[in-house]
């Protein structure tokens, strides 16, 4: 019977604390919502002086992430990573996605605190646990501030690609199960791929033509060899077309008619997307001349 009893007050003071730690961390999140950030703030550090009483790691985590959020809106960068950093170190191994989140949170603040070195560092850690496009992007865009770096941003750039390749070929990975419902979760799948596609291929696009004034200002060609090179090795070919087509229009700008005319006709048995698109700019081209 004491035993007993004693489970149970035991079981009910965890579900009055779990209680307790939701009610306050929506209330919270309300005043966050409302631009209410000094109204937030107490009501999370009031959540954080019962810690002890909560489950730790992610639910601590998480309000020190959310106070981090509010210095990170106000433009207290400094306090905003002390916050990540302290919400960081309460995470175990098991947890290493939402460590690479706040990673990605401290090297933000970092950049607004034009400590590019300190981005780099945690932008390196973030991709090491969880690799993803958009974080391999601003890491290198970070290497970028130093113009004495290129061997390590053709490092980063070649393993931007690689993520880039690799996701595409986890997301390929789907399971044949012949219920009508499962078809309609692969075609909103199917949808989700195509679209995270699109949206890694503008990055790595934009961030391909930012490296090729960085690479060789004064032999451009070279730079776009090497990016073109670098995109054919890691299996990204529908990239290959558009660093094609940007080169033709760089020396067009140039007014080198005859280089640009023979990247635009090497297309003719290349691509068959682009020809129509072709053959009406090395028209214009003949026109104009």
């Amino acid at each position: 019977s004491e035993k007993l009893n004693d489970f149970k007050r035991k079981n009910q003071e965890y579900f009055n604390s779990e209680l307790d730690f939701t009610i306050r961390l929506n209330l919270g999140l309300i005043y966050e919502y409302m631009n209410n950030y000094e109204e937030a703030k107490s009501v999370y550090l009031e959540i954080l002086k019962k810690e002890s009483e909560y489950q730790q790691g992610i639910q601590v985590s998480r309000i020190r992430v959310n106070i981090g959020n509010i210095y990170f809106k106000t433009e207290q960068y400094k306090e905003a990573i002390k916050e990540y950093q302290r919400a960081y170190d309460k995470l175990g191994k098991e947890n290493k996605d939402l460590k690479a989140n706040i990673s990605r949170n401290i090297g933000l603040a970092q950049i607004r605190l034009n400590n590019y070195e300190g981005a780099i560092n945690s932008y390196q850690t973030a991709v090491q646990m969880n690799p993803d496009v958009k974080t391999a992007m601003n890491l290198l865009l970070c290497q970028l501030t130093n113009e004495n770096n290129k061997d390590q941003v053709m490092k980063v750039y070649n393993m931007l690609l690689e993520i880039s390749t690799q996701g595409e070929k986890e997301d390929t990975k789907t399971y044949y199960d012949p219920n009508e419902e499962s078809k309609q979760d692969l075609d909103v799948l199917k949808e989700y791929q195509i679209m995270k596609k699109k949206e890694n291929n503008s990055l790595i696009t934009t961030i391909s033509l930012i490296l090729i004034n960085f690479l060789d200002k004064k032999e451009p060609m070279k730079a776009f060899e090497n990016i073109i090179d670098c995109l054919k090795k890691n299996g990204v070919k529908e990239i290959v077309s558009e660093m094609e087509m940007a080169k033709a229009m760089y020396f067009l700008k140039k007014r080198e008619v005859e280089k640009t005319i023979k990247i635009m006709k090497s297309f003719e048995n290349k691509d068959k997307k682009l020809i129509s698109k072709v053959s009406n700019n090395v028209s214009f081209i003949y026109f104009v001349e």
